[in-house]
């Protein structure tokens, strides 16, 4: 979970990474097995990983996450997500700065998604991308058909889903941490952080520039 920023940026952020760690990992893990480690902790078998080659062989892999995830399957080893809650505070600067840390866990997803077998790619683009499209089809219905009674009902549905995700939160960090405007917002941008990783595949990641192959091949600029 993303502690609260400053900022609009900071915001959006914040309520995106919340949003989609109940919504995108838990609730795939409670359906089939996990596709990679989420969130910024994760806990190994000292012993088990050493027996591997530790990180040594994922050097030239550019995601550790989906790196350590596909080295522990690999082994004959299970991949367990649970829903303890680790608070993390990150400082979006400007739009600029937003901009290009969505691109980069967008293309970084686009990297894990490339790794699945054809039927659960098929599953993920229907389970990731139909909270947009749903959101998006419910503005865009509103505004072709600008009625009181489809105003009412779009009202109903935003009233539902802030409740809803609201109350996921609380349940499972004791703390109301959904924001509606922001979240709605950060909704509707998820496609166009989709198109923009997809197009561009050059990335700046801690001050150098990186041009990304697959998962496991990139060059540096």
């Amino acid at each position: 979970m993303y502690r609260r920023g400053g900022g609009v940026p900071s915001r959006l952020v914040e309520q995106f990474v919340n949003n989609e760690s109940l919504l995108t990992y838990l609730s795939w893990s409670a359906l089939s097995t996990p596709l990679t480690l989420n969130g910024m902790i994760y806990a190994l078998r000292t012993e088990d990983w050493l027996a591997r080659g530790g990180f040594a062989p994922l050097q030239r892999h550019l995601t550790d996450d989906v790196a350590v995830a596909r080295a522990v399957l690999n082994a004959g080893h299970r991949l367990h997500q649970s829903a303890q809650i680790v608070e993390v505070a990150t400082t979006v600067r400007d739009s600029t700065h937003h901009r290009s840390l969505m691109h980069r866990w967008f293309l970084f997803a686009g990297l894990l998604f490339s790794l699945q077998p054809q039927p659960k790619r098929a599953l993920l683009t229907v389970f990731l991308a139909l909270p947009s499209v749903l959101l998006w089809a419910l503005f865009i219905s509103l505004t072709l058909a600008p009625t009181r009674e489809a105003g009412v009902l779009v009202l109903i549905t935003l009233v539902l889903r802030s409740l809803s995700l609201g109350t996921l939160h609380y349940l499972l960090s004791d703390r109301w941490r959904h924001h509606p405007v922001y979240s709605i917002l950060a909704e509707l941008a998820q496609p166009f952080h989709a198109l923009h990783a997809r197009v561009k595949r050059t990335l700046l990641w801690r001050g150098r520039r990186i041009r990304v192959r697959d998962e496991a091949h990139f060059d540096f600029l």
